[in-house]
């Protein structure tokens, strides 16, 4: 049985201090947390890193604004 916890969050970057602000709030209850800002870091290749992340997640969490409908980031 699989005991992970892993949650992946998705976000618009123009949203990324209300994704911390949740991030902060589910710590406590999911400490495996993928967010972007404590995964990824510069010269990374980022469609890989959020693909092996995905992979790796149990739950996702998408923070629809409408910041992320209009970004192609």
């Amino acid at each position: 049985m699989n005991t992970r916890k892993k949650v992946f969050v998705s976000y618009a970057s123009t949203d990324s201090e209300i994704a911390r602000r949740i991030v902060d709030c589910l710590k406590e209850s999911y400490p495996e947390l993928w967010f972007a800002e404590y995964v990824i870091v510069g010269g990374d290749n980022v469609i890989l890193d959020i693909n092996a992340g995905l992979v790796d997640s149990l739950m996702g969490i998408p923070i629809l604004s409408n910041n992320f409908f209009e970004t192609n980031d």
